[in-house]
């Protein structure tokens, strides 16, 4: 399935088409990761011979200044009315965490939850002894 790109009427065909070609060469990121490495990513791909750019289609790719994508922990962080304590608890929390082991102790709930279904009678007719399982 393709995904359909849209982009604002004020970019001139040709930048559209440095755009898809941009978006396909990285693998179809989203419009907010891509963005704040375009300043990166076009040198590198004209260096490369992949993308040729006129003047001002490079002023118009960047044009816009981008903050790079930050996590609501990080965003958390910065704000100034969090006292420091909290800020403090927040980074221990977040370095105690291991990615690998939440992620396997989710399975193992969602295998526990799977069994739990299984195992459940979806109803009970009126005879005692006959159950329908779905």
């Amino acid at each position: 399935m393709e995904r359909k790109i849209t982009f604002k009427k004020k970019k001139s065909k040709f930048t559209i088409r440095i755009l898809k070609k941009i978006w396909l060469i990285l693998d179809s990121p989203c419009g907010k990761r891509l963005a704040p490495y375009m300043k990166e990513i076009l040198p590198f791909l004209e260096n490369k011979g992949e993308i040729i750019l006129n003047e001002e289609t490079r002023k118009k790719l960047l044009r816009k200044k981008y903050d790079i994508p930050k996590t609501p922990y990080q965003r958390l962080l910065e704000f100034s009315f969090i006292s420091d304590t909290v800020k403090q608890n927040l980074i221990k929390i977040y370095n105690s965490l291991n990615p690998v082991k939440l992620k396997k102790e989710i399975a193992e709930l969602q295998q526990k939850l799977y069994n739990l279904i299984i195992k459940k009678p979806l109803y009970q007719t009126k005879y005692k002894n006959e159950v329908i399982f779905k």
